[in-house]
């Protein structure tokens, strides 16, 4: 993700929605970093919809870049001992032995299903998520158990119970105004 060229710094970095921007500049001006015994460190900044990395308080709890990865910290120390979400900067990610697992699946933590996207809990999809032989309905980041109608996905709409895709529905159901008929979970 990232590369040191001389005094120019190239840097990839994760600015939310499983987006990756790019910046290059000279250290101290475009992007500050801190280099401490040949680790490159950086922080994740939410402050702006651009992402810039910040200088990094050595002490601050959050995600940071060090070694090659993207680590979780409390007060300076990587949590290697640390599996689930945390918090850095308002936003949720998934971290697995301390480390920001950029994976895109549902995980099940702490009685709840959420939907994580490239690593962090992805709370503006809306629609169905394909996990262990099934597909969900998710919303705000979670599986919404109380949804019940038709959902688009892939130019199909699908019947939706409970928050679950309904293989065995055939009837009709409302959507946007309009009544449509249903065949085993699928529009017709």
């Amino acid at each position: 993700r990232e590369a040191i060229i001389s005094n120019m710094v190239i840097a990839l970095f994760h600015c939310g929605k499983g987006q990756m921007r790019k910046k290059a500049g000279i250290i101290g001006t475009l992007i500050i970093i801190i280099i401490i015994t040949g680790l490159l460190l950086m922080k994740k900044d939410h402050t702006n919809s651009e992402t810039q990395m910040s200088q990094q308080n050595l002490n601050e709890t959050g995600i940071h870049y060090v070694d090659g990865s993207w680590r979780y910290m409390e007060d300076g120390v990587w949590k290697s001992d640390v599996t689930g979400l945390v918090d850095c900067d308002g936003i949720w990610y998934y971290v697995e032995n301390g480390i920001e697992n950029w994976m895109t699946s549902l995980m099940y933590i702490n009685d709840t299903w959420y939907y994580i996207h490239n690593g962090q809990v992805d709370t503006e999809y809306v629609g169905l998520v394909y996990y262990q032989s099934s597909w969900w309905y998710v919303k705000d980041g979670t599986i919404d158990w109380n949804y019940t109608g038709l959902c688009e996905y892939s130019k199909n709409l699908w019947y939706v119970q409970n928050g679950k895709l309904d293989w065995g529905y055939s009837g009709e159901a409302n959507y946007e105004g309009k009544v449509y008929y249903i065949e085993n979970g699928k529009v017709n």
